[in-house]
């Protein structure tokens, strides 16, 4: 029976050093649990970070692209309408040659509107009689001779250009002064030249 004691003393003595070894184990496992645990959540805090810019990134190129978008069909539209700008201004003109100032009230009051509606999207002419000509923004048709517009200053518009924004949509047509005709005495004859 002593034995016995002996040998179950034995056993809880041998059962106490693996518990404290299980325990050590357990400890050590737990912390290798811990840490391995800490790497993963790194890991997913840095994929949500990655996730948060992509999405954001994506949310602004949305927003980008459908600015671009509204603006490509303004900017479409706008084009269409030029032609009937122009003749809308020809049509002006000509009523007012006519002398009826009914029908110039009437085709100046719409063509006020026309340019308050344009001009409110961003629309603005081009081209203007006696400023000095920019071949950035015009087209020079014909260099005519004058008295009274220095050379290099647009003498009159044919074709009033536009800017939709920063955008030039369409260049202006102009005509541009050459300056004055320069005359040439040569004895009793008088030359003009160009």
């Amino acid at each position: 029976m002593e034995e016995r004691e002996r040998g179950e003393m034995c056993d809880a003595s041998e059962a106490m050093a693996e518990c404290a070894a299980c325990v050590d184990k357990d400890e050590e496992c737990l912390q290798n649990q811990l840490a391995i645990s800490q790497e993963r959540m790194a890991e997913l805090e840095d994929q949500l970070l990655h996730v948060r810019a992509d999405f954001e990134n994506y949310r602004k190129r949305v927003a980008r692209d459908h600015a671009d978008s509204m603006q490509s069909a303004c900017e479409s539209l706008i084009r269409d309408l030029l032609p009937i700008l122009d003749n809308f201004s020809f049509g002006l003109k000509a009523a007012e040659q006519s002398g009826n100032r009914e029908i110039v009230q009437g085709f100046d009051l719409i063509w006020q509107q026309l340019q308050q509606l344009l001009g409110a999207r961003g629309l603005s002419p081009v081209g203007t009689a006696g400023k000095v000509f920019d071949c950035n923004v015009a087209d020079a048709l014909t260099l005519v001779p004058s008295a009274d517009v220095p050379e290099g200053y647009v003498v009159d518009v044919i074709r009033v250009g536009y800017f939709l924004g920063k955008k030039l949509l369409r260049p202006a047509a102009v005509t541009v002064s050459s300056g004055p005709l320069a005359t040439e005495s040569d004895g009793d004859e008088t030359r003009i030249t160009e």
